[in-house]
């Protein structure tokens, strides 16, 4: 009895590719879920840090409250970590400062004033008194940066609104450290650049 020998070679070749198929089709699964929960962890942190920015705005200040609210935020920084790059880490730490700073600032404005009624309306744009301006100004900047840096890493469009693009940390003044950030695990330079190449 002759076992051919073209019949065992394409059998094999045949098992081979499908093998090959099936190792890569787990792969894609894997990196499909990796993504989705990038993007989950991304929008549970924003939705932490809107929750501090809307009770800094709301002029209620009350370092305890916001203390609170900082420890939830940098929470889910930490069990996020995996997903969020230390640069947006960075951002949103900056970020985290510069609402502290801004409700100080509104916390001894006059409650009937003109600009503390608009950020407790939640205006865009809001005309601040001079004395007032430095950290608004620098809450809006680090508000921007962080708000791209997010969007950039699921995607954009998916978070916020229209704000300007193009905002980089440096470009904004930021600083790289966050006393109130937690947040100590990111993702590689190689898994960034890769992340940036698929935005």
């Amino acid at each position: 009895m002759e076992f051919p020998a073209k019949d065992s070679i394409g059998a094999l070749v045949a098992l081979s590719v499908a093998g090959l198929g099936y190792r890569q089709w787990k792969r894609t699964k894997r990196s499909g879920k990796f993504i989705e929960d990038r993007e989950t962890a991304y929008k549970e942190v924003w939705e932490a840090l809107e929750h501090v920015h809307l009770y800094v705005r709301a002029g209620q200040f009350d370092e305890r409250a916001f203390d609170d609210l900082i420890r939830s935020a940098n929470t889910l920084l930490i069990q996020r970590g995996l997903h969020i790059s230390q640069d947006d880490k960075q951002r949103a730490a900056s970020y985290i400062e510069a609402l502290g700073r801004l409700g100080r600032v509104l916390a001894q404005m006059n409650p009937a004033s003109g600009a503390r009624r608009e950020m407790a309306l939640t205006a865009e744009g809001v005309a601040m008194p001079p004395e007032f301006k430095g950290a608004y100004d620098a809450y809006q900047s680090s508000r921007e940066s962080t708000m791209e840096g997010f969007r950039h890493a699921i995607g954009a469009g998916q978070i916020g609104s229209g704000l300007p693009p193009n905002r980089s940390m440096k470009a904004s003044g930021q600083s790289n450290s966050g006393a109130r950030s937690l947040c100590a695990l990111g993702m590689s330079p190689r898994t960034q650049a890769r992340t940036a190449k698929g935005a």
